[in-house]
Order: structure tokens, then C-alpha cells, then sequence
């Protein structure tokens, strides 16, 4: 940190940090004397409790260990006679960490041991030494996100004097920053969705439209977000870089129509990116109509249920949005709670989370029970060949994974006595041969004659037991497990509420007769069973 030939900061701009100790480990005066040793004087070493200077898992068990962390003094006056490393006042940037690895706590609670196998972990914050040795203010005036935030003001036609308005500059870095991060992360094959990855990807996306929206009308005018960005949408398709996304039925009003925003911010970041991602230039397009696309459905949630939210704000008791309007949204218009939460915000209202998640779960627990029996899983009944057929998605999911990675996971499934039909995220159209590989795995399994058996037992042995389930948090504390195949030898295991094959040779063959796609990143198979 304090080489010529490296970083170069001063050696006395650099505090660190260590861990003050507490009932479970003790002081770490072990890292200080190494601190002292070369050259960091006492005063500049900060003891601070496991908030700030311990690494562990959630549950409260197994490795652990103390951390050390490095900041660079800005020469910011101190904000009070306490001002340390911990404060968020801007005279300390935290620019590295080690953490030390050498404990283990067996129960939660208990006091940590000195692990057998111990080590160090270390990392540095790129973008904020890249700001700091270049001089930047913030990493926002970088070469990294100064181009994409012209880009922002050319398009909103926004000058350097609107920039001081603290709310605008914000959005307009959140805009910035999370358009970037979501274009590398969908070309890394992510697409949004309701779940895991995919979630948090939408959620990217739809507060960079949020944000959007801010710097259109500064949330005003929730409207002139959707013309704004449907405006963009409609430039971008005209020109043919990605196929057709419906815009039917919204008008359009933009200050710069010969422009387009998320289109020029991707190719930029693209640019900018391309020595380190190579991959990502060569699925530009299909960054763009991924985002685009998700865009315009979020476009159509605002627009769908804006007048409700309204209508419900006015209504707001105690300066409180009440949780059960707030799943009505989410029920029946698609609005998400984040962005209720930050609508509700912008009006000087809180949102009743906890009431948001009852009602969530009141919902959750009366649609499992009006779905159970013929209708379960996406079962039209549950005669032995549509059970049948309810076991060769459990065979073609198991396939799915091993040709495409564990990451494969079912997106919805319909089941009729005459065929299946089996969604599952994937980035590309499968190939004859992906599809020959398919067809061999579960008809492998078919003649192999392998048993299916149905085992109950609670879920956390489930999970224990090896079971998958993305929908396993639909399930009450007692699950059923579906493992096909020999004991100990699985060639899948699932939670799962529906009927099944006793045997796989009672599916006889197994034949995909078509292989489509369902929406962005998500393909669709349609296949049969029997002689």
C-alpha cells in the first residue's frame, strides 16, 4: 500500500482496525504488534467490537476469526473527538481487509476455538483505490462511470448546476451503477425471474427504472418514466438490434428522441469492459433485449397499478401504508414491495412489513390448499400415466443438469395424460445433439428399470437427505422425497407434493417432441411417454 513501486499512499494516511474482543474471542492484540512492527503507530490502530471487525457465518457456528481493516485518511477534519474508522463522515475510506480465519464455534453462542487448519483472507476495494490514487472525488468521476453519467445528463438534457441537487445526483450514480452490474451479470447467463439470481437481477433493473423515473420527473410523474423509456425501446427495435417487445397501447414523449439511454449505456460498459469480460461483447445483443425487455414489463407494472398505489397512499393511517394494500398491489397489479416501500418513502410514508408478510403468507398457504389433489404441480389429474409423465420431468430436470450445470432449474410445468411440458432456464436454443443427450439420459433411466420411491419426512432431513426444491418453502415441516434410482446412487431426488411412477420402466420411452422458447432466457420442452 505504501511502495513507490505499487500503490504509493503515504504511510501516514493509512489507520487500521482490529478486533476489541468480547465473550467469545478474545482482543486481537496479536495483528496490532504486527501493525507496530511496521511502522503504524498506536494512536492510528483502532480496536472495534465484532460489528465492524469479525468475520462468521449467519448461524453463529463454525469458522470465524477477527479482521484488520486498512483506511486511507482523507484529511477530513474529524467529525467529533471519537471520529474513527467506524464513522461514515468521509475522513476514512476503507481501502483493504485481512481477515483471520483461526477459530471454529460448534454451538451458537458458545466461545470460539482455535481451528486446526487456520488462514488468511484478503481483499482490496478496486474502484476506490482506482479513486483514490487517480485523485477522483468519488469513483463516480472515474473513467469507469464518468462516461455512462454524460451519457445520463446528454439524454435528460441535465447540467452540471442540476447536479447539486443531492436527490438527482444520487439517482442519476444508482442509475449509472446499476445498469452496469446488470449487464454483467446477464452476460453471465442470469435472466430475471422470481427467484435467487434471477431475482436479484430484477431488482437491479427495476431500480434503475426507478431511478429513471426520479430524474425524469424527479417522482412526480410516474407516467413520464414509462413514454421516457418505452420511447427507447421502440428507437432500439426500429433499428433491429433485437426482436420485437410489444409496446402497444403507451404514448411516447422523450426530450431527445434521436437518442437512446440503456442501449448506449450497455454498449459503453461493454466497451470499457471488453479486455476483462471478452465475453460480453459477443452477447451485446442479447444484454440489450434482456434488459430492455424487463424494462418494458416493469414500464407496464408501474403504469397498470399507479392509480392504485394512489388511492391506497391517500388513505395511509398514522403516516403508515398498511401491509394487507400493500400485497394487493403485489397480488394483483405485480408490484413488488421494494418499490411500494420506496413510493410510499418518497410521500412520507413506512410501509407494515410485517402485516406485508403475513398477508403473503395467509395467501401462500390458501393457494397450496385449493391446489392440492387434481391440480397439484401443474397435474390436470392423477391418473397413473399422467404420474407417469410426472416422473419424466423429475428425469428430464436431472438431465437438464448434468448437460447444462446444477444451475439448471424448472420454470413451470404443465402435466396432461397425453404429454409433458417442462420449463427451464437456459440462454440458448438446445442443439439435435443436447436433445439426443436428453432423450439417452432418461431413457437410460427407463431401461435401467430403476425404482422410484416416495419417503416423508421433514425438511430439514430432506435437505439433509440431499433433496432438491425451489419450492420447498411452499411446503409444510413434513415434505415428500421422491429419490429415483438405487439407494445411495441417485440419479435425482426431489421434493415433491405429486403422484409418481412406482418404477421408471413403467414410462416404456421417452420422446421430446419439441424444444421452444417460453420468454427471455427460458426454454420450453414439450415431450411424450409410452410405446
Amino acid at each position: 500500500m505504501t511502495s513507490k513501486e505499487y500503490l504509493g499512499f503515504p504511510a501516514d494516511k493509512i489507520s487500521v482496525t482490529a478486533f476489541e474482543g468480547d465473550e467469545i474471542a478474545p482482543k486481537d492484540t496479536e495483528v496490532a504488534k504486527y501493525w507496530e512492527e511496521i511502522g503504524v503507530p498506536k494512536e492510528r490502530i483502532y480496536y472495534l467490537p465484532k460489528s465492524e471487525n469479525w468475520w462468521g457465518l449467519p448461524t453463529g457456528t463454525g469458522p470465524c476469526g477477527p479482521d484488520s481493516e486498512m483506511f486511507y485518511d482523507t484529511g477530513a477534519p474529524k467529525c467529533s473527538k471519537n471520529c474513527n474508522p467506524s464513522c461514515s463522515c468521509g475522513k476514512y475510506i476503507e481501502v483493504g481487509n485481512d481477515v483471520y480465519m483461526q477459530y471454529v464455534i460448534k454451538n451458537a453462542g458458545e466461545k470460539a476455538e482455535l481451528a486446526k487448519q487456520k488462514n488468511v483472507d484478503t481483499g482490496m476495494g478496486l474502484e476506490r483505490l482506482l479513486c483514490l490514487i487517480n485523485g477522483y472525488k468519488t469513483v463516480y468521476d472515474s473513467e469507469i462511470f464518468a462516461p455512462a453519467i454524460k451519457i445520463i445528463k446528454e439524454y435528460f438534457g441535465i447540467t452540471d448546476k442540476d447536479l447539486e441537487n443531492g436527490e438527482l445526483l444520487k439517482a442519476v450514480r444508482v442509475l449509472a451503477e446499476h445498469t452496469r452490474t446488470a449487464a454483467i451479470i446477464i452476460g453471465d447467463g442470469v435472466v430475471p425471474s422470481a427467484t435467487g439470481q434471477g431475482y436479484v437481477l430484477r431488482r437491479l433493473i427495476r431500480r434503475a427504472v426507478r431511478m429513471e423515473q426520479k430524474i425524469a420527473g424527479q417522482g412526480n410523474d410516474l407516467l413520464r418514466l414509462v413514454r421516457r423509456t418505452v420511447k427507447m425501446t421502440e428507437k432500439v427495435l426500429t433499428a433491429k438490434i433485437i426482436p420485437v417487445v410489444s409496446t402497444k397501447g403507451l404514448n411516447v414523449s422523450a426530450k431527445n428522441p434521436e437518442k437512446t439511454l440503456y442501449p448506449d449505456l450497455i454498449g459503453f460498459y461493454i466497451r470499457f469492459f471488453k479486455d476483462a469480460y471478452p465475453n460480453l461483447a459477443a452477447q451485446k445483443n442479447k444484454i440489450i433485449k434482456v434488459f430492455v425487455e424487463e424494462v418494458s414489463k416493469f414500464n407496464k407494472t408501474i403504469q397498470s397499478g399507479h392509480k392504485e398505489f394512489e388511492k391506497v397512499a391517500q388513505f395511509a393511517k398514522n403516516s403508515e401504508l398498511s401491509g394487507k394494500a400493500a400485497f394487493r398491489l403485489y397480488e394483483t397489479y405485480g408490484y413488488p414491495l421494494e418499490l411500494t416501500v420506496e413510493m410510499a418513502a418518497e410521500r412520507g410514508l413506512t410501509v407494515n412489513t410485517d402485516e406485508y408478510e403475513a398477508a403473503k403468507q395467509k395467501h401462500s398457504e390458501e393457494s397450496h390448499t385449493a391446489s392440492a389433489g387434481a391440480f397439484r404441480g401443474g397435474l390436470a389429474d392423477t391418473s397413473d400415466r399422467t404420474a407417469y409423465l410426472h416422473t419424466a420431468t423429475h428425469l428430464l430436470l436431472a438431465g437438464l443438469k448434468k448437460l447444462l450445470g446444477e444451475d439448471t432449474e424448472q420454470k413451470g410445468s404443465n402435466i396432461t395424460p397425453e404429454r409433458l411440458r417442462f420449463d427451464f432456464n437456459c440462454d440458448h436454443k438446445l442443439t439435435a445433439d443436447e436433445i439426443a443427450f436428453l432423450e439417452n439420459f432418461v431413457n437410460d433411466a427407463i431401461e435401467r428399470k430403476l425404482p422410484a420411491e416416495c419417503l416423508e419426512m421433514s425438511l430439514d432431513d430432506a435437505k439433509k437427505f440431499g433433496a432438491a426444491g425451489i419450492f420447498a418453502h411452499k411446503y409444510g415441516q413434513v415434505v415428500k422425497v421422491f429419490p429415483i434410482g438405487k439407494k445411495g446412487e441417485y440419479i435425482s431426488c426431489e421434493i415433491c407434493g405429486g403422484p409418481h411412477a412406482k418404477n421408471t420402466a413403467d414410462l416404456v420411452h421417452f420422446k421430446i417432441m419439441k424444444e421452444e422458447s417460453s420468454s427471455a432466457g427460458i426454454r420450453r420442452i414439450k415431450a411424450v411417454i409410452g410405446d
